[in-house]
């Protein structure tokens, strides 16, 4: 299972869910399967441990 798959299976389990793709193939193709895929954000690593923090407390809030 590669991480477009896992996506789409955490959102055909809970419809709601808020899945952020960490990958380290960014390009614009991976982006758009993400999205494509159901993912609410894409991050490339190597990532920022801010803009991590930063993501994860955006998507937390009222949860």
């Amino acid at each position: 299972m590669n991480g477009i798959e896992a996506v789409k299976g955490i959102v055909e389990h809970d419809k709601e869910a808020k899945v952020v793709m960490l990958s380290s193939v960014g390009t614009k193709e991976n982006l758009k399967e993400a999205l494509k895929a159901g993912a609410s954000d894409f991050i490339q690593k190597p990532v920022e441990i801010e803009i991590l923090k930063k993501t994860l407390v955006k998507f937390s809030k009222g949860a």
